[in-house]
């Protein structure tokens, strides 16, 4: 256990609060995408760009709650200061690792392509919160 709390603090140590949250909701978004192309790879259909963006939204409202539950009260931040900020980073990141991983339909890829889309998403928002 040691060994993967010191491997997760190199990884992720270093990268900002908006990043790690964006992390989370990749990991969430990602685990789910994976699922869900494990079984559309047993039975072929294509999905429409509304099917997927659904499936984004409602991804990204679970992502919402899981960020909500560790930030805003395991982390004790509060929900009030952090909803916003995590319904945000969760939406744009569900929405972008649905439409990535349908496009390159690799589930077992699906939960890594969520944490780079969730990190790179939390250090866009971080980088504009900070320049405005």
């Amino acid at each position: 256990m040691q060994a993967l709390v010191a491997l997760a603090k190199a990884l992720f140590g270093k990268l900002s609060y908006c990043s790690k949250s964006g992390a989370l909701a990749g990991l969430v978004a990602g685990f789910f995408c994976a699922l869900g192309l494990l079984q559309l790879a047993e039975t072929p259909m294509s999905l429409s760009t509304t099917d997927l963006f659904k499936g984004g939204l409602a991804l990204g409202l679970l992502a919402w709650l899981v960020l909500l539950l560790v930030i805003g009260v395991l982390l004790r931040y509060g929900l009030k200061q952090v909803a916003l900020f995590a319904f945000i980073i969760a939406v744009i990141t569900a929405l972008l690792t649905v439409f990535i991983n349908y496009a390159i339909q690799v589930p077992v890829l699906a939960v890594l392509i969520g944490l780079l889309v969730g990190i790179l998403v939390g250090l866009l928002l971080c980088w504009f919160c900070r320049r405005r």
